[in-house]
């Protein structure tokens, strides 16, 4: 599988539920199958968005610590 996003969102100066909507858009504008790069903040966002994504049937690639108190989430939309 092709790992390369093709999309990219930073969303670690938006809070909840803002940042999950802003997520689920940047989700919405892609084909499914396609990938999306999103930075998030660690803590609540961090558990919260990707178990949300998921649930709505996308599917978690990878999470990347980034070791500034942010991580990057792959996501595929499903």
């Amino acid at each position: 599988m092709n790992q390369k996003a093709i999309a990219y969102i930073d969303i670690t100066h938006t809070y909840y539920p803002n940042n999950f909507r802003t997520a689920r858009v940047a989700i919405n504008k892609i084909e499914p199958g396609e990938l999306v790069k999103i930075r998030l903040k660690s803590g609540k966002p961090l558990l919260k968005i990707p178990k949300s994504l998921e649930q709505a049937g996308h599917k978690i690639r990878l999470v990347n610590d980034n070791r500034d108190g942010t991580y990057t989430v792959l996501i595929e939309r499903g």
